[in-house]
């Protein structure tokens, strides 16, 4: 029996809400306690941020209707909450 909330989850949530705290995103979360949230990407092109995203290794599917559907797993245990926040953000461009 799982007890406990692994590190890639606690990553992704506090994740979730550096981003959702950005005025340039927002996150909607998916019901009954999926790993899949869609973000939504304001005053960016989503392809080019898409794209911006890909260079760092960071990728998404297409957005459909300017909004992403992101999954969330374990390769999460790479980086950091504000690793991934500040790639985030600079891909929206300037």
């Amino acid at each position: 029996m799982c007890t406990g909330v692994g590190p890639a989850v606690r990553l992704s949530e506090d994740w979730i809400r550096a981003l959702g705290s950005h005025d340039a995103f927002t996150i909607d979360r998916v019901p009954s306690g999926t790993n899949l949230f869609r973000l939504r990407v304001r005053g960016a092109d989503p392809v080019a941020f898409q794209r911006r995203l890909a260079s760092k290794g960071l990728m998404l599917a297409a957005a459909q209707n300017d909004v992403f559907l992101v999954g969330v797993n374990e390769t999460l245990n790479r980086t950091t909450a504000a690793e991934l926040t500040n790639n985030f953000v600079r891909a929206l461009g300037d």
